[in-house]
């Protein structure tokens, strides 16, 4: 087990981390708590993690507390959380019977299509990869 103190919001420090020590079995975010970290760190980290493994964000409480740029539930904002991140990405879970993929992220799809699933618990998210990125 390696514990590792990075910038979260620098592409450079998660990428020399991932070249460092990955691929990874596991990865926990309990970094920042910034909803924008949370998010770009498992856009950067995420293809670095092995397959049949998980990626584990702490702290998603920060998804609803404004300070910490949060948004409430009911708000058009709530998306760009950490928790309406994720919540989006589940969408995306069942690809394989969509009808058409027209105007769909094709970012998403292709992380949707290397994820088993994604289980939410009390300010915990776990997205357990099964395969590598799939091509959207």
């Amino acid at each position: 087990m390696h514990v590792h103190v990075v910038d979260q919001s620098s592409r450079t420090d998660l990428q020399q981390l991932a070249e460092a020590d990955g691929p990874f079995d596991v990865i926990i975010d309990d970094g920042s708590h910034l909803n924008a970290h949370q998010i770009f760190t498992f856009q950067t980290l995420y293809p670095h993690l092995k397959e049949q493994s998980i990626y584990v964000v702490e702290d998603v409480q920060t998804s609803y507390w404004k300070d910490l740029g949060g948004h409430s539930v009911n708000s058009e904002k709530f998306g760009e959380t950490c928790m309406g991140y994720f919540c989006e990405l589940a969408k995306y879970l069942n690809h394989a019977e969509f009808q058409s993929v027209d105007g769909l992220s094709d970012t998403m799809l292709a992380i949707a299509r290397s994820t088993k699933r994604i289980a939410f618990e009390h300010n915990l998210i776990l997205i357990h990869k099964d395969g590598p990125l799939g091509r959207a």
